[in-house]
Formats: structure tokens, C-alpha cells, sequence
């Protein structure tokens, strides 16, 4: 039978005591981190959408097309990870069609908003604003042609 040498019995426990919260704080940042992004991302692609599918909408009135977008973007709300608040901001006018979303994301703890020597708040913010020009496709190719016939005459 070995005897263990009595210095070095738990040294292994005691290192492991100490790194293993950093190890898990760093994984929990990085999974905060990575929906952060992924919202990020979501947000600027949700805002171009809205506001492309707002600029093709013809027939109707600058009310209306904000209503039809304010209904379209109540559904997307679902598909966000870790988010406490959807905010929109909705702007129509006679040449573009404005979306402005934004959110907020909790951050569970404060260890991570640590900031020149300050403790920044627990919330972490995206915002995304994308414009698009109203245009009416019809009116475009019509004028297109028009040019065209002009230009072979």
C-alpha cells in the first residue's frame, strides 16, 4: 500500500475551488454576449424588413401603412432571446417609410458592467433604425420605358 505524501493532500479541490466560478462567470458572460449579438442582428434585419415591407405598400394612407406596420411587428416579438422590453417607433411620410426598434436585455449580475471604475447599469441596449424610400414600382417602369422610347427615337 502507497502512502500519500500529507503536504500535498487537497491541493487539487483548493485550485478547483477558486477557478471554477471564474470558469462559470466567463461561460454565462459569453452566453449573454452571444444573445446580445444575436439580437443585434435580429433587430437590424426585423427594422429593414418592416420598413421595406411599409415603402411597397400602395393604395393606402400614411395612417394606415402605420398601422399595418405596428401589426407586423407585434409578431416578431417573439423570436428575441433574453428580453425584458420591445420598444418601436413608427414614421411614415410621403417619400420614406422610418422603423426604429429597440431592446433591452437584464443582465442577472453586475460583475461584468464593471467600467472605469464605476458600476454600470444591469441592462444592456440595442437599437437599430432603418429607412427605406417609398417608392411605387409601377410608376418607375413607366417612366423607365418612357425614357427608353425617347432615347431610340
Amino acid at each position: 500500500m502507497k502512502r500519500k505524501n500529507k503536504n500535498l493532500c487537497g491541493y487539487l479541490t483548493v485550485e478547483a475551488a477558486f477557478l471554477m466560478p471564474v470558469f462559470l462567470c466567463i461561460i454565462a458572460l459569453l452566453c449573454y454576449l452571444s444573445f446580445y449579438m444575436c439580437n443585434r442582428t435580429m433587430l437590424s434585419q426585423d427594422a429593414y424588413v418592416l420598413a421595406l415591407r411599409g415603402s411597397l405598400r400602395k393604395g393606402t394612407g400614411n395612417e394606415e401603412i402605420a398601422a399595418y406596420l405596428s401589426k407586423q411587428s407585434k409578431e416578431i416579438i417573439s423570436k428575441y432571446f433574453a428580453v425584458s422590453e420591445i420598444g418601436r417607433q413608427i414614421k411614415v411620410s410621403k417619400r420614406e417609410v422610418t422603423i426604429e426598434l429597440m431592446c433591452e436585455i437584464q443582465v442577472p449580475f453586475a460583475l461584468f458592467t464593471w467600467q472605469d471604475g464605476k458600476l454600470m447599469s444591469k441592462i444592456w441596449r440595442a437599437e437599430e433604425r432603418k429607412t427605406a424610400d417609398r417608392t411605387d414600382p409601377v410608376d418607375f417602369i413607366r417612366a423607365c420605358r418612357k425614357i427608353k422610347k425617347a432615347i431610340e427615337k
